[in-house]
């Protein structure tokens, strides 16, 4: 079944990597019971791994959306940036309204993280201008995403990586991210392809969009 970690455990045990402190610091204060790093009986790789398995565990039905993608692009020599998503049977995401191009998807990942294990929650050191690889984090957007329960991958690699989760709810992920990494945060519908003559800039979020975000 799965088990909501205590705070002292993920502490204890280091499921977090220097950097993600900030995740700490929410599940401190998070006054909803349901919030919380969960270890789970199975390992997943997939979105429809992981919601067959904790429609099971938990006894209730998991919609395919509360699984929650972070997938990863590469733009120029090591650099990366991230599509933030609830997953909606998309197989494949354009990237044409979040980049103005085409990119392709990353074949070398941060080492704390692996394919299955994919986080939005990058540690802060890797969007530092110095030293970070992460260049830029595109978030979906859409209103009835706001209180919705949703599952991230919190990074790590290897199989007890694979049965850890953060259940969070989605409107929480999005503002948090926000906080923390400010302007390279967009916050947009990513599958809405823009007018040609946008798509060779940042496709700047609906006002009214990021208020409902917390902006």
């Amino acid at each position: 079944m799965s088990r909501k970690l205590s705070l002292d455990e993920i502490a204890e045990r280091g499921i977090l990597v220097p950097g993600q402190e900030y995740l700490q610091g929410y599940l401190a204060q998070a006054t909803d019971p349901r919030v919380g790093i969960y270890e789970h009986s199975a390992a997943t790789k997939t979105c429809a791994e992981k919601i067959e398995l904790l429609s099971a565990e938990t006894g209730s039905a998991w919609e395919q959306k509360q699984a929650v993608r972070a997938v990863y692009f590469k733009h120029g020599k090591g650099l990366l940036h991230i599509v933030v998503t609830p997953e909606l049977g998309v197989s494949h995401i354009d990237t044409t309204p979040c980049f103005g191009r085409t990119l392709g998807i990353a074949t070398e990942l941060p080492d704390y993280m692996e394919q299955g294990t994919c986080t939005p929650f990058i540690p802060d050191w890797d969007m530092s201008p110095a030293a970070g690889r992460v260049q830029h984090i595109y978030v979906h957007c859409k209103p009835e995403f706001e209180q919705m329960l949703a599952d991230f991958s919190i990074g790590g690699r290897g199989e007890e990586a694979q049965r850890r989760s953060l259940w969070m709810p989605y409107g929480d992920a999005v503002r948090m991210l926000r906080a923390q990494f400010g302007e390279v945060v967009t916050v947009q519908d990513v599958y809405t392809l823009p007018h040609k003559r946008e798509r060779s800039k940042l496709i700047k979020p609906d006002a009214a969009e990021v208020k409902s975000y917390g902006r």
